[in-house]
């Protein structure tokens, strides 16, 4: 999801996503915590949501002033 105007042009999006929404899946847990977690806190991406259907939680990532991710769980 693109919350920022000025990142929408004719052509295309400019820049990385405001929030990314996930689903996991048993096959791509460890992907998801580990590399997309890390290359999207790297590009700047303000929210990353993982929503776990098994687990029946919902873990919310926030980027911070420092570049690095916070994070919440929700049960």
């Amino acid at each position: 999801m693109v919350c920022e105007q000025k990142k929408i042009t004719e052509a295309n999006i400019q820049g990385s996503p405001d929030v990314i929404i996930e689903v996991r899946s048993p096959s791509t847990a460890l992907k998801d915590m580990r590399e997309k977690k890390a290359l999207y806190e790297k590009f700047g991406v303000k929210e990353y949501i993982i929503i776990d259907p098994i687990g029946q939680y919902i873990e919310c990532f926030y980027l911070m002033k420092d570049g690095a991710y916070s994070n919440k769980s929700i049960s």
